[in-house]
């Protein structure tokens, strides 16, 4: 992938560093793009998802096991690394977004949230319970007409390849690291990249807290990264109408005083 990135950059022309804002897997592939390609980079921000170091864990590592044992808030993914998980994601597609929506609170017109509130208190975050929730309200949930623009463009757009392929970030975890870990990637970022992690404090998968003062030392001993959090948000904070614009404004703010030292 960051092998692509660097072909699309090269196709489209763009020759200087590169101003990288990312969430979610998107992060994941960021990190890894600065560590193969720091000379391609001056800012990177981070939305949610902490900085991780490549081969983090090593090849040898059973995903499973270590959820189940040492994180079982990320016990969703063991779904998600399930064959089981294509047919029934891209069937029940619709229902799958609907979920992920209410649960990270990017909130839901009033007709769909009730019918989700009895979920309120049953976190998709530990293993089965997202399985079962989809299965039980897929039948249902598929049927009805979304009337947010914003939510059903969305849903539209995932439809027409479906939420099988994005599983495979999940499954592709192994091979990653072994080529992470042939590669000698160093497990310091460069010192010439500023960047900075906007936290969500209600993300019940990823709380600031997991990036903790070690880790800092040790991706940024220079230390060229700040920490921030965008208070009451949650996974969806950059697109949840509560926090949108207080994201964009700490983003927008950050990037203008870098730029700014830069000159």
């Amino acid at each position: 992938m960051c092998k692509s990135m660097v072909e699309i950059l090269d196709h489209e022309g763009v020759a200087g560093k590169i101003t990288i804002i990312s969430h979610d897997w998107g992060s994941i592939l960021a990190a890894r793009f600065l560590s193969y390609h720091p000379e391609k980079v001056k800012f990177w921000a981070t939305l949610c998802v902490p900085p991780t170091a490549p081969a983090e864990f090593g090849p040898e590592v059973d995903y499973v096991e270590m959820i189940r044992e040492h994180m079982p808030q990320l016990g969703y993914q063991i779904y998600f690394m399930s064959e089981e998980s294509n047919e029934e994601m891209d069937r029940y597609c619709q229902t799958a977004m609907l979920l992920l929506y209410f649960h990270l609170e990017r909130g839901l017109e009033p007709s769909i949230e009730e019918k989700l509130l009895k979920y309120k208190d049953e976190s998709i975050m530990y293993e089965g319970v997202f399985r079962k929730q989809l299965k039980e309200m897929g039948d249902e949930l598929e049927s009805m007409t979304i009337e947010d623009p914003e939510i059903s463009y969305v849903i539209s757009e995932v439809k027409k390849s479906g939420l099988s392929p994005a599983l495979n970030w999940y499954r592709a975890r192994k091979v990653d690291e072994t080529d992470e870990e042939a590669a000698l990637l160093p497990e310091a970022f460069s010192s010439d990249i500023q960047c900075i992690f906007i936290g969500a404090p209600q993300d019940p998968a990823l709380p600031p807290g997991m990036f903790t003062e070690d880790l800092k030392m040790k991706m940024f001993p220079s230390g060229n990264i700040e920490c921030t959090n965008i208070g009451g948000g949650n996974h969806f904070f950059a697109e949840a109408p509560s926090h949108r614009i207080k994201v964009t404004q700490v983003l927008g703010d950050w990037i203008d005083k870098k730029e700014k030292k830069n000159c």
